[in-house]
């Protein structure tokens, strides 16, 4: 039970922390921000239809979450809402951590990522 509580707190945790460090960066340091108006890996799809898509993504990974109680899952979730939040208020996602021969990603990004590898243990 310990274990699920501190899962909970870190994915809660870093939500918050991407919320800020984007907050901060698009205010303080706009020119390292990249503003990601398409989907991942700048595929480009129209921001109104992606917004669409992962609203109805959030709403199923909210079922499995509190149906099926996979931790891991709420990850995944706060991940989702952080960039979907991003296309609402900026049209398109914020995107701050440079990654070398990789493109630009945030810190949602990559607990969507780590929620993934997570579910797959």
């Amino acid at each position: 039970m310990k274990s699920k509580s501190v899962f909970i707190a870190i994915s809660v945790g870093l939500f918050f922390l991407d919320r800020i460090l984007k907050f901060v960066f698009f205010k303080f340091y706009p020119d390292v921000v990249f503003l990601n108006k398409g989907f991942a890996f700048g595929l480009p799809f129209d921001n109104s239809k992606i917004s669409f898509v992962m609203l109805i993504v959030i709403l199923f990974l909210l079922y499995l979450f509190f149906i099926k109680k996979y931790y891991p899952i709420l990850m995944i979730l706060l991940g989702a809402i952080s960039n979907l939040f991003d296309r609402f208020f900026y049209d398109g996602v914020i995107d701050y951590i440079n990654i070398p021969f990789g493109g630009v990603i945030n810190l949602a990004d990559a607990m969507i990522f780590a929620g993934a590898v997570f579910l797959l243990k």
